[in-house]
């Protein structure tokens, strides 16, 4: 996603590109929205144009549940955000563990803090709908080119686009990440993630599911948690694996292997993956720290920037808090600041 920013208090041209989908002062962010929408919603306010470049033929390309943990949560509620969230949110306090066999966990003294769980496309779609800017998808960026008063990006299908600065909210595969001199180095953590979801009709106890629900065994995990008002349940299964596997959310899994990895486990367990109609699986890769985020009139947002392993669970809390903090990262709308970010 890219989003292209400019202010409103100066001559026409001032923009800010953020990988994702944007053009008037233009941030663009190419991650499927979280981060970008999050900064377009931030940046309108403080007096600049927002538009949206979305590499997605749709927001509904990219379904799955997320969680909101506490330190974003804080955040959040600060926000004109919070309302139109909790209409579309399930509320969660603490986490409940147990091992794989079914037997609870106790963990004496750990806080029992709130957090939300929400469909990720419900999610995106309230943050598109809150957008005053344009919202361009089906552009996917291949340029950037830092130029003297800005930036140009070009996208696949021919489009080009100048702004005054790029944000690049597009992910760990990052375009913008590479055109400002980055490489980076993952490393496999030995772990294949596979999700899914699951209505809860298909299971007896389905509608009774609350909060957030992990079971643990011998070099696996296993986690659910209710989505979309408890009518969907999601799950995240992390198995151990010595194959390299494509890191990305829409490779196709196979229900069969999955349920194999957890053969004798809780009966929740392997019900929840008996009632999978599909799953998909990623591959976890770590990346040390980048030695910088931006360079001239490009900056970086989001897993381009700060990438972390799911098991940190700050999937979509991450890029929010960068996003909101964006806006008081420069004083004035040339950019400047970033240069030093």
């Amino acid at each position: 996603m890219s989003l292209a920013i400019d202010d409103r208090s100066r001559e026409p041209r001032r923009s800010i590109y953020g990988l994702g989908n944007d053009r008037q002062t233009e941030y663009r962010d190419r991650r499927r929205g979280v981060g970008g929408f999050s900064a377009a919603l931030a940046l309108g306010p403080r007096g600049m144009n927002v538009a949206v470049f979305e590499g997605a033929e749709s927001p509904r390309e990219a379904g799955a549940g997320l969680s909101i943990p506490p330190n974003a949560l804080v955040l959040l509620k600060r926000t004109s955000l919070c309302d139109d969230v909790e209409k579309i949110t399930t509320r969660s306090q603490g986490l409940t563990l147990r091992t794989s066999r079914g037997e609870h966990v106790s963990r004496p003294g750990a806080p029992t803090l709130q957090s939300y769980q929400i469909h990720r496309v419900e999610l995106l779609e309230m943050l598109l709908g809150m957008v005053k800017g344009p919202v361009w998808f089906g552009h996917r960026c291949m340029a950037v080119e830092d130029r003297q008063s800005g930036a140009r990006l070009t996208f696949a299908n021919g489009a080009v686009y100048d702004a005054d600065v790029v944000v690049g909210a597009d992910g760990i595969h990052s375009v913008v990440q590479r055109q400002i001199g980055l490489t980076a180095h993952p490393t496999s953590e030995g772990i294949v993630a596979y999700r899914g979801l699951v209505q809860s009709q298909k299971l007896s106890w389905g509608a009774e599911l609350r909060g957030l629900n992990m079971w643990m065994g011998e070099g696996r995990s296993f986690i659910c948690f209710p989505v979309s008002q408890g009518r969907l349940i999601n799950i995240v299964a992390f198995v151990p694996s010595m194959c390299d596997m494509e890191e990305t959310w829409s490779a196709p899994g196979d229900v069969r292997a999955l349920a194999a990895e957890y053969e004798g486990w809780d009966a929740p367990v392997r019900e929840l993956i008996a009632a999978l109609d599909h799953t998909f699986r990623w591959g976890i890769y770590d990346r040390p720290p980048l030695p910088y985020w931006s360079r001239a009139h490009v900056t970086l947002l989001g897993d381009a920037a700060h990438p972390m392993v799911p098991h940190f669970g700050q999937a979509p809390g991450k890029p929010s808090r960068m996003a909101l903090r964006l806006p008081f990262c420069w004083n004035t709308p040339n950019a400047t600041r970033f240069r030093h970010a």
